[in-house]
């Protein structure tokens, strides 16, 4: 009986400790820029797949060109933003970025970019994607703690562009399947843990389970 109170208590555990926050942005399957601020973003199809949708852009900027209308205020210190960019080259490199903003300003303070898509840009950005035709995965990590955070404490934008600096040539830019999440896609242990305010009160309620039953 003792067992079969301490599985009990198990199972009341685990959805604590696989309890995850899952936001897709956008898949830009909708054929609309709605939950964007846009300037200069438009909705294609998918260069290799006619049947899927995208977001381009038509022209190169720097500091932001489309940014979501939703500002986001995830609780907890570590976060995970994914998405899937493709650069048609058409030069050295091509032009896309992705990163986050406390505000919805160009260049404005605060601002981080998590994808950058030119080897020329140095350590501007966290993960320096390829541009080479076809379609790559990126998961960037995104934490207030540690040596070097790289998310404000405050809610953020994300945005993107097709930045001038890279290349001459607007349009070559792809991103698709942007996800916001509190569980690690890499699939790391202990990305998402519950309080400890929670994990002490199920530990006393399975403790007194324990102890009525063995007094049975």
């Amino acid at each position: 009986m003792v067992k079969r109170v301490i599985l009990s208590g198990l199972m009341l555990l685990v959805p604590a400790l696989a309890s995850a926050t899952t936001i897709t942005i956008d898949n830009f399957e909708n054929g609309n820029l709605n939950a964007w601020t846009s300037n200069h973003g438009q909705i294609v199809a998918d260069p290799l797949n006619a049947s899927n949708h995208v977001v381009h852009f038509t022209s190169r900027i720097s500091g932001g060109d489309i940014w979501t209308t939703q500002s986001f205020a995830p609780s907890g210190n570590d976060w995970w933003l994914s998405w899937d960019y493709l650069g048609s080259p058409a030069g050295p490199q091509t032009g896309g970025a992705i990163g986050l903003d406390p505000d919805q300003q160009n260049a404005g303070p605060g601002e981080h970019w998590l994808g950058a898509a030119s080897n020329t840009c140095g350590n501007c950005a966290d993960i320096i994607m390829t541009g080479d035709g076809t379609w790559h995965h990126y998961v960037a990590h995104m934490t207030r703690t540690g040596g070097t955070p790289n998310m404000p404490a405050g809610p953020v934008f994300f945005k993107l562009e097709d930045w001038d600096q890279a290349d001459l040539v607007a349009g070559n830019a792809f991103f698709d399947n942007i996800v916001l999440t509190d569980v690690d896609p890499n699939g790391n242990p202990s990305a998402v843990t519950p309080e400890p305010a929670s994990l002490t009160l199920l530990a006393t309620g399975l403790v007194s389970l324990i102890r009525r039953r063995s007094r049975a």
